[in-house]
């Protein structure tokens, strides 16, 4: 070939690789919007189904059967996937139940978490309701204001009280529902004062001031409680702990021996009945360092 008959070459590959990469994009463009399609309507069916963990944390949501439903699917395909690719077909079965069993548990106790911060902003939300009502407001205007002057979980559950409350809802049924949602003894103390006070009458302030002390008296004392027994229950978190690690080093060190124990019948069963004794230790461990109700 010429010297310009290469050069004539280059110049039609430059002009024309352009022209093919045009005509490649166009071809694949269709293809490209119907994966992005499906790449956001995944994303919108995970961001549907773990909503309720969401809204269990952030509000105290409890999740509806359709819900539980959806998280219990979601979890036994997450265990599924993540026991296959650690341990092949026993592990994957393993997988999907505990993750079936574990998500929907997870709501639950997210929204307990919840109503435990709701009771420790009690006493609080006693204090201000307190201090509205001396300036001469009602029930119902101390409410919002407690609403508007606290802030965490405690202000949402007021803040949602006070909007049903504006909604038309009885007194009564306001306060029953946030005792539905947030259920403790501090929550139940201070609804119950304000339903006594309109049934019975009273200085409402002065017992609700007096509630707000023996609350805060409550929550120090607890406090202090967890403080004298972190050591102990940090020391049993390790004691559950070093199963499980000695379990990865030793497949770290011999790679493939969680699959073996897995593909034994007496190693499976051995596996399985030592997840259930740490689970059980740990339910235990839980319920003997609780302080408090």
């Amino acid at each position: 070939m010429t010297p310009g008959a290469h050069g004539l070459a280059l110049l039609a590959g430059a002009l024309a690789g352009p022209a093919a990469v045009a005509l490649l994009v166009r071809a694949l463009a269709p293809l490209i919007g119907d994966a992005r399609r499906a790449i956001a309507g995944v994303s919108r069916a995970i961001d549907v189904t773990l909503a309720p963990l969401r809204l269990a944390a952030s509000h105290g949501h409890d999740p509806s059967r359709r819900e539980r439903r959806r998280l219990r699917i979601a979890g036994a395909c997450a265990g599924l996937m993540a026991g296959w690719v650690l341990g092949g077909g026993r592990a994957a079965a393993v997988g999907a139940v505990g993750g079936a069993v574990a998500l929907p548990r997870a709501a639950t106790w997210r929204r307990t978490r919840y109503a435990r911060r709701v009771a420790d902003g009690a006493g609080a939300a006693a204090q201000a309701m307190a201090g509205a009502l001396v300036g001469g407001g009602s029930i119902r205007a101390a409410i919002e204001a407690a609403a508007v002057e606290l802030e965490g979980p405690i202000a949402v559950e007021l803040r949602r009280t006070a909007l049903e409350l504006e909604a038309g809802a009885r007194l009564d049924g306001a306060l029953d529902g946030l005792v539905d949602r947030a259920p403790s003894p501090g929550i139940v103390l201070l609804t119950a004062a304000v339903q006594l006070q309109r049934r019975s009458g009273g200085d409402l302030a002065a017992l609700l001031r007096r509630l707000a002390r023996s609350l805060e008296q409550e929550r120090r004392a607890a406090e202090e409680a967890s403080a004298a027994t972190a050591q102990a229950r940090m020391t049993s978190t390790v004691v559950l702990l070093v199963p499980p690690a000695g379990m990865v080093m030793a497949e770290l060190a011999s790679p493939g021996l969680a699959g073996r124990m897995l593909g034994s019948s007496v190693g499976a069963t051995l596996i399985a009945v030592a997840l259930m004794l740490q689970v059980g230790g740990g339910i235990l461990v839980r319920r003997l360092a609780r302080v408090g109700p």
